[in-house]
């Protein structure tokens, strides 16, 4: 009876053995499924930072050139303020504090122009990076979901 214990325990060790090295090859075949996922999702989420960072680039690009257009206006509306002043001088004879006090207006009113200017530009520049680290996050958010999916 003991040789067909043996046998018996022989055949266990053999199916034993069997049965893990078919899960070592799943395993394997797992592992090496699970690699090419990563690597497609670190293609896509390279593309797709790429493509944020081309939109980006591409927004700032004409938020410049409006505020470009925008300071030429405002360039041209100050040489025609400057020229509507010293006709307005030429014209009178008017003291030298009126004629100070005229022209500090003048600059007053630009400053003013310029803050309201530089305030709208911080505004839309924090949108701007509010919007690109928010979709960032959301692509780092995406690929931890897809990496814990991966790893189940």
């Amino acid at each position: 009876m003991s040789k067909e214990i043996e046998k018996l325990i022989k055949d266990g060790f053999k199916k034993t053995d069997t049965a893990i090295a078919k899960t070592n090859a799943s395993i394997e075949k797992l592992s090496a499924k699970t690699d090419a996922s990563i690597e497609k999702l670190s293609a896509k989420t390279d593309a797709s930072i790429e493509k944020l960072s081309a939109k980006t680039d591409a927004s700032i690009e004409k938020l410049s050139a409006k505020t470009d257009a925008s300071i030429e206006k405002l360039s041209a509306k100050t040489d025609a303020s400057i020229e509507k002043l010293t006709i307005a001088i030429a014209k009178t004879n008017d003291t030298v504090d009126e004629l100070a006090a005229m022209t500090a207006r003048g600059f007053e009113k630009m400053d003013e122009r310029m803050e309201k200017m530089d305030t709208r530009l911080d505004h839309i520049e924090n949108l701007l990076i509010r919007d690109s680290i928010n979709r960032i996050e959301r692509l780092e958010d995406r690929m931890r979901v897809i990496e814990t999916a991966v790893e189940v």
